[in-house]
C-alpha cells in the first residue's frame, strides 16, 4: 500500500511539473513572442518609418524555460535574420534580441 501511494505521489508530482511549471508548448510560446514583436514594431516610434514585418519565428529549446529564436524580419523588401533570447516563467514569456540584432533598423 505504501509503495502504491509513493508511486502515485511521484506520478502526480511529475504531472504537476509538466503542466504548471514552465513546461509550455513551443508553438504557443512562438505565437506569444510573434505577437509581442509585431506589436512593438507597430507601436514604437523608432520603427514607425520602417514598417518592419515579422515573417517567421523559429524556436530552439535550450532548457525547460529558455529558448533561442530566429526571427525573420522584413524591412523595405529585405529580410533579416535576428537572434532572440526567450525565457518563460509560468505563463509569462519574455524575449529580447541578442545584442546588435536589430541594429539594421537604426
Amino acid at each position: 500500500m505504501i509503495k502504491k501511494l509513493l508511486y502515485l505521489a511521484i506520478i502526480l508530482a511529475l504531472v504537476s511539473l509538466m503542466t504548471g511549471c514552465g513546461m509550455q508548448n513551443p508553438h504557443k510560446i512562438a505565437k506569444v513572442v510573434k505577437s509581442s514583436i509585431q506589436k512593438s514594431f507597430d507601436t514604437e516610434p523608432e520603427y514607425a518609418n520602417l514598417h518592419p514585418q515579422l515573417k517567421d519565428l523559429q524556436l530552439e529549446m535550450i532548457d525547460t524555460n529558455h529558448y533561442k529564436g530566429i526571427a525573420k524580419v522584413e524591412v523595405k523588401g529585405k529580410t533579416y535574420n535576428c537572434e532572440l533570447n526567450i525565457e518563460t516563467e509560468g505563463k509569462m514569456v519574455n524575449w529580447e534580441p541578442v545584442e546588435g540584432n536589430f541594429e539594421f533598423m537604426y
